[in-house]
């Protein structure tokens, strides 16, 4: 009687543990240095980790849009596409980002987007934050977002000043 209990215990221990899925959707953070006048446009990832199947990943990021411009996006793997919308504010912009699998089908692990970005020669030096307020849909139920998703704000530590290389010519050659 007591081998059951402990049987019936692990099971539902294990069905509660399967419930709790770990989503993480993530915008990457990259240094850039301006080299000469004009905007550059530079390129940050969008990347998912998670214990279960994803249907569908969608997230709402805030940058400055003194500073930033989206100019386009791009879904990576076979059969997932990709769709974004600003929504221009007075001093911020919301780009909401939807990444999804074809119907039946899981998004893999790792990168999924690559976001593309303008950023302004009158960007001054330090961080950037782009917020990020992720959602995702799991495989069983992809109408309903899953209850734990977390995610990390991105950022673009821009800087102006170009490091002089020095080396040694003796050591060089």
């Amino acid at each position: 009687m007591v081998r059951v209990a402990m049987v019936v215990l692990m099971i539902v221990a294990g069905s509660l543990c399967a419930a709790e899925e770990a989503v993480r959707v993530d915008l990457g953070s990259i240094e850039f240095t301006f080299t000469s006048e004009g905007g550059k446009e530079l390129s940050i990832p969008l990347s998912l980790t998670a214990t279960g199947k994803i249907a569908r990943v969608s997230t709402e990021i805030v940058y400055p849009s003194k500073y930033l411009t989206f100019l386009k996006g791009a879904a990576r793997g076979k059969g997932v596409k990709f769709e974004a919308a600003t929504k221009p504010e007075s001093e911020k912009t919301r780009l909401v980002v939807t990444v999804a699998a074809e119907s039946g089908q899981a998004l893999g692990t790792g990168v999924i987007a690559e976001l593309e970005f303008k950023i302004s020669p009158l960007t001054p030096d330090g961080v950037l934050a782009l917020a990020n307020f992720p959602r995702a849909y799991g495989l069983e139920d992809p109408s309903t977002p899953l209850e734990k998703v977390e995610g990390n704000f991105g950022s673009i530590e821009v800087s102006t000043k170009v490091e002089p290389i020095i080396s040694c010519f003796f050591y060089m050659h």
